[in-house]
């Protein structure tokens, strides 16, 4: 929006994100002069004041079990909307299992791509035990 203000007016500024967004702060020409949000301003001339907004971001975590039977790769810091690829991979004497959220199996195939939301869930891959059996005859 644009607006003409005497000099010396002082202004309450309010930036809304959009959804999937966050505020990070305002600009002055180009100068950052504060990240709150409303913010008072005392106009002194002709300026562009911009609100600054960035993606939000989330954090995928995973949690191998039983802890050290595997690694996984994918986890960390997204935008949100955007796809993560996890991979487990089960060490020697383990295997895969399948990804569990609260309790559940969503996935039983080791590379799962996943949409980020603003609060992603725990995801667990379960590496169990190798079970090995023998038979010996006589």
């Amino acid at each position: 929006a644009t607006a003409t203000v005497e000099e010396g007016t002082t202004v309450e500024l309010k930036a809304t994100p959009a959804e999937g967004y966050q505020f990070v702060g305002w600009l002055v020409d180009n100068t950052n002069i504060s990240a709150e949000n409303p913010y008072t301003y005392t106009v002194n001339g002709d300026v562009t004041v911009t609100p600054v907004f960035e993606k939000i971001k989330s954090s995928v975590t995973v949690t191998v079990t039983p802890d050290g039977a595997g690694t996984v790769t994918g986890a960390g810091d997204y935008e949100s909307g955007s796809t993560a690829t996890l991979e487990a991979t089960p060490k020697a004497g383990y295997e895969f299992s399948g990804w569990i959220i609260d309790g559940e199996t969503v996935a039983t195939t080791s590379k799962v791509n996943i949409t980020v939301d603003e609060s992603p869930p725990l995801w667990i891959p379960r590496f169990p035990e190798k079970c090995t059996a023998s038979l010996f005859l006589h």
